[in-house]
């Protein structure tokens, strides 16, 4: 039973952050029958069919990870007569995931990734195309710890801490409509037959709760000119937009991730049949991780001089010492066709995840190609390449990769030989379990204390510990001793002063 024999009194804080509480990694097989429009013709031949799904929005409602979002669906194909034309389908799908003891101050993030897609030609108006993407999500939670503030008559052992954690997550749509107009000496345009895109952060800006984002979207364009031959067109743009995002302030860094939402290209043709454009609309989303950095002083121990005092103490999951992490990576690699290459009409190479597994960085690159092949025919190709790099045992809050460039040689009849250009992007933290002084009770004064100690200190010992194992004070010990140190830096004999 633990006597006050002294009043003191007592101040207390908490300390707040939100932590990560869960993490998966989630697949999503998915099968749809799509329908031509009435204005298309039959299909005789598909030459590509992909898919590209996102997430629109993620929300923790009633102890439940909500997640929404769109899958694209691309046809290019051929008809009777030879000629290339272009389908786009659009489905939505939702994912509900179960959570236990999540507060309401709880909140997800969300991010999708396409691994696979295949399809079955049922007649020709309509084929079944079945998909394969993941849902990397993360669970945060507020997690608070009372910890002493201040309390008199005692003697406290403070560290400084630096942290970073994440305040908040959203994901908001840009939209934009924009032309891209052909050559003067350009063969006219028949149709769009296929098109990728490219999308880089220019520029970020933060004041209170809100953010200003401007991005730039490259998209080149495939289509057919009045002869049906196969040409390509390449238009970048900027796009810009501000979002209210609770949780920014002057101390926030906010790591955003761009990605394609739902682009729709159509032709348009001049009545002389030459020149044209091309009209791109839609939408891209932006993926926003609001860091918050706070320096804390944080109460770890304490005692009362003179005194025997009964302490209580509590763990702080800490995430300590944030460092923004950077690494540009130039890789080469190579990807064989399964026809001799006669021209490349369409190459594009996209980053589609970065991830951190063990001690190694994982950047997950997709490659995809259009080409004709000796006898006339067009085909493609998807590959993809997983490119890994070596990490110290850090913890990431965040993780981004950005393509830069790409280029492409083609070495041999049937192998094509590219350069990537790339940027990795992150914020690390030491993380660890941090003990602090959770209340502190005055028992009983110490009986028969001498005036002086003799204490052999060994070499890199606390004079915290030493002090607090004699209910003495510091500074009394570092002017007996004429020490400057808080740490003992070779074994000696020193004086302990009573109180």
């Amino acid at each position: 039973m633990v006597i006050n024999i002294m009043e003191i009194k007592k101040e207390f804080s908490c300390l707040s952050k939100n932590v990560l509480c869960a993490s998966k990694t989630i697949n999503i097989d998915t099968s749809y029958q799509q329908t031509l429009e009435s204005y298309l013709d039959d299909i005789y031949k598909i030459i590509k069919c992909s898919c590209h799904s996102y997430v629109t929005s993620c929300d923790v409602i009633e102890e439940n990870v909500v997640i929404s979002g769109k899958t694209k669906i691309c046809l290019t194909y051929s008809n009777e007569e030879n000629e290339l034309l272009f389908a786009e389908f659009l489905e939505d799908f939702s994912e509900k995931i179960n959570l236990d003891g999540v507060s309401s101050s709880a909140f997800a993030s969300a991010v999708a990734c396409d691994k696979y897609c295949s399809y079955r030609v049922i007649n020709q108006r309509r084929i079944d195309v079945h998909t394969t993407f993941q849902i990397a999500y993360k669970v945060y939670d507020l997690q608070s710890t009372a910890v002493i503030d201040k309390c008199s008559s005692s003697k406290l052992n403070t560290v400084e801490v630096n942290e970073m954690s994440v305040e908040n997550f959203v994901i908001s749509r840009i939209d934009f409509e924009e032309e891209a107009s052909l050559s003067a000496s350009n063969d006219g345009i028949k149709r769009v037959i296929g098109f990728d895109t490219q999308i880089k952060l220019v520029d970020e800006k933060t004041v209170n709760d809100k953010i200003f984002i401007k991005a730039s979207v490259c998209v080149t364009a495939i289509y057919t000119n009045n002869k049906n031959e196969i040409e390509k067109i390449t238009h970048t743009f900027d796009v810009s937009k501000i979002f209210e995002v609770a949780g920014i302030n002057d101390n926030s860094k906010c790591f955003v991730e761009l990605f394609e939402g739902c682009l729709y290209l159509k032709a348009k043709s001049y009545s002389d049949n030459t020149n044209g454009k091309i009209e791109i609309y839609g939408d891209i989303y932006a993926a926003i991780t609001v860091l918050d950095e706070v320096k804390r002083k944080i109460i770890t121990d304490g005692y009362i001089a003179g005194y025997k005092t009964e302490n209580k103490y509590s763990n702080y999951n800490c995430y300590a010492n944030p460092t923004l992490y950077e690494k540009n990576a130039i890789e080469k690699f190579s990807i064989k066709a399964p026809q001799p290459i006669k021209k490349i009409d369409s190459l594009w190479v996209n980053t589609i995840q970065c991830t951190k597994k063990g001690d190694k960085l994982i950047a997950s690159l997709c490659v995809c190609v259009i080409y004709e092949n000796t006898n006339g025919e067009i085909l493609h190709i998807n590959a993809s390449r997983e490119m890994s790099y070596d990490l110290s045992n850090q913890s990431f809050l965040v993780l981004k990769a950005c393509m830069n460039s790409f280029d492409f040689n083609i070495i041999d009849e049937t192998t094509v030989s590219i350069n990537v250009d790339f940027n990795i992007e992150g914020c690390t933290v030491n993380e660890y379990d941090l003990t602090v002084l959770s209340d502190i009770d005055c028992c009983e004064g110490l009986k028969n204390s001498p005036a002086v100690t003799l204490y052999f200190a060994k070499s890199q010992e606390r004079l915290w510990d030493i002090a607090k194992k004699f209910s003495s004070d510091i500074q009394l010990i570092k002017s007996e001793n004429d020490l400057n140190d808080d740490i003992i830096q070779s074994n000696k004999v020193i004086v302990i002063p009573g109180i």
